[in-house]
């Protein structure tokens, strides 16, 4: 664990943020909210340890929506994306940290859709004539 945690924490200032070396007294929550901190501040290595930490739990999110799981990885792709773009709009008062990101994955899944299900409908009509 010693290398692990030496390879990857981008500063030794902010080890508490960083989940391979937070202490036993952190929540989840406590760790999630440490790293959209730094993703807010354009740690690219926050973002990539937040994407460890949630994908799975969002990809399964966003599946349960679109129902297509290429759609559902598209969704999720530009879930991180928006994420890079508001983190710095994250409130910890406002919304536990698996909420605001929940929140974000369900409404890019729900656009995903939007924007597929008209093409979808129109390349049917043009199949059916």
């Amino acid at each position: 664990m010693h290398g692990l945690a030496g390879a990857t924490a981008p500063k030794a200032a902010k080890p508490a943020g960083f989940p391979h070396n937070a202490p036993m007294q952190d929540t989840p929550d406590a760790q999630l909210m440490g790293l959209l901190d730094r993703v807010a501040l354009r740690d690219e290595a926050a973002l990539k340890a937040l994407y460890d930490l949630t994908a799975g739990k969002l990809y399964g999110l966003s599946l349960r929506v679109v129902r297509h799981t290429e759609w559902a990885e598209d969704a999720l792709q530009d879930t991180f994306l928006q994420i890079w773009r508001s983190a710095p709009d994250y409130r910890a008062s406002l919304s536990p940290p698996m909420a605001w990101l929940g929140l974000i994955v369900r409404s890019t899944s729900s656009e995903r859709l939007r924007t597929i299900r008209p093409s979808q409908a129109m390349g049917g009509l043009k199949d059916a004539r």
